[in-house]
């Protein structure tokens, strides 16, 4: 497993840190960021604990659940923009995060009520939320599972108005749990 932290100057090796339970921790630039895949069956195990309908838990448990932390150890303002996110495949082709309002779209047809989206949204990281020093934001980012192990490169813009460097941090060889779970 190979991490890579990439400033804007240049690049600069980070330690590659994968904890037991398979979560993957970077820490460099003044950025602490980990990202854990989740199986369709921890997915599924969590949603119905929160009584979720069977229908919706399903369709969960078919998308690739990232759990994102990011924590802004620096003296500036770290911008989180999943749109500056890619998700690549080791054939070199491009995957999608599933976005809120594809997620609320899926819940409108189904019926979801209320009080799920709310919970579904909650365990979301945001789409865009600027980082103060000290802060830190988690949560999921989804995608269709890609057909094989896959790379993360998320780019944070930094600066108040976002004009200063950029960081960037790759996470190769990652992948999506599959199997038969439910």
């Amino acid at each position: 497993m190979t991490w890579l932290a990439l400033a804007a100057t240049g690049a600069e090796a980070a330690d590659d840190i994968t904890a037991p339970d398979g979560r993957r921790e970077y820490r460099g630039q003044g950025l602490v960021m980990s990202v854990t895949a989740r199986t369709p069956a921890q997915q599924f195990a969590f949603y119905s604990a929160r009584g979720f309908p069977e229908d919706a838990v399903r369709r969960i448990a078919q998308r690739c659940f990232l759990t994102v932390g990011i924590r802004n150890g620096r003296s500036d303002i770290v911008w989180l923009e999943l749109d500056e996110w890619r998700f690549i495949d080791d054939q070199n082709r491009e995957h999608k995060s599933t976005r809120r309002d594809e997620w609320n779209a899926l819940w409108r047809r189904i019926n979801l009520p209320p009080a799920y989206r709310a919970t579904f949204g909650w365990t979301q990281l945001p789409e865009r939320r600027d980082l103060h020093p000290g802060e830190s934001a988690g949560g999921n980012v989804t995608l269709a599972p890609p057909p094989a192990v896959f790379a993360l490169e998320a780019r944070f813009r930094t600066g108040g108005d976002g004009h200063g460097s950029l960081l960037q941090v790759r996470f190769d060889n990652l992948s999506c749990p599959r199997g038969d779970t439910l």
